[in-house]
């Protein structure tokens, strides 16, 4: 009977020198991991709201790589129509100087040259493209050059009507460019000739390099040139109020992408200070548990004699 006690008392200090090593083991792991449960079963309901969390979080993160992959675009067109601008304040320039008739027709040819160069620079920008390769200015076309010289001498536009939305939030969508058509043919003009009373800037811009160059007036073409110029610059307002937006929405998607991953750290993180109490305890507990084993191990019935 007594040798019985004596195994039942040694199995059950056994077992409690185990449970205190698997105890001291999990909260190792949680101090490696970072994590206050290991495995989804040690907290189902936890678990479940952890991947709710991580699903809205990768959601909110490609809302913010689309708001920024617009931003580039838009800031890109930006500068595009930024260079369009300068260079029809010049044409306008050349067209106001060469309106003149003290010139002479030699005069008016140097003036034509260089129309004609202002002309080249902007069929080079309406084809930009961007970092990957795809024109600015064809719509949803991107791979398409937008504008190439036909047969006729006109500059013919190869791409669509198209621009191009891209979700930077659950309910908004934002153009990230515009079209060659709207920025650089579809533009009202004076001048009789125009199909639809309307000219695109590269027939202006051809048109009065030639009339300069056969020595006739180019008035008319002064508020041609306005007109191309007032267009351009409606189109960089434009980008400039969704730049504006994209910026807003950036930093309203960090600030509700920085709550979700609070909360997620709620749900999964550990709190080390606890956990390192914890370990220190058990670690004191498996200790004991050890000696005293090692004492009941050693204990006989001689030991009494």
């Amino acid at each position: 009977m007594d040798r019985i006690s004596s195994y039942m008392i040694s199995q059950r200090a056994l077992h409690a020198i185990l449970g205190q090593q698997s105890s001291l083991a999990e909260t190792q792991l949680q101090l490696a991991t970072g994590k206050r449960a290991i495995n989804p079963s040690d907290d189902p309901a936890s678990a479940a709201r952890v991947l709710d969390l991580n699903r809205a979080i990768a959601t909110v993160q490609q809302y913010q790589s689309n708001a920024n992959t617009a931003k580039g675009r838009l800031e890109l067109e930006d500068s595009v129509l930024s260079g369009a601008t300068d260079l029809l304040h010049r044409a306008g320039e050349l067209a106001v100087q060469g309106n003149n008739d003290t010139l002479s027709p030699s005069d008016k040819k140097a003036i034509a040259t260089e129309v004609r160069q202002l002309l080249d620079q902007m069929v080079s920008m309406a084809n930009a493209k961007n970092s990957s390769g795809e024109y600015v200015f064809s719509g949803y076309q991107a791979d398409t050059r937008p504008f190439s010289l036909e047969a006729s001498g006109r500059y013919g536009y190869n791409g669509d009507m198209g621009q191009r939305r891209i979700q930077i939030a659950p309910d908004r969508q934002l153009a990230d460019g515009d079209n060659g058509y709207d920025v650089f043919v579809d533009i009202e003009t004076g001048t009789p000739g125009a199909v639809d009373g309307k000219r695109s800037v590269f027939e202006t811009l051809q048109q009065l390099a030639t009339e300069l160059e056969s020595d006739n007036s180019v008035g008319r073409y002064i508020s041609d040139l306005q007109m191309a110029l007032d267009n351009v610059l409606e189109t960089r307002g434009k980008v400039g109020a969704r730049l504006n937006a994209i910026d807003r929405q950036l930093d309203v998607n960090a600030d509700l992408e920085l709550t979700l991953e609070t909360r997620r750290s709620e749900e999964q993180d550990l709190d080390y200070l606890e956990a390192i109490a914890r370990f220190e305890r058990q670690k004191l507990a498996l200790e004991a548990a050890q000696k005293s084993f090692a004492h009941i191990k050693d204990f006989s019935l001689f030991n009494y004699l």
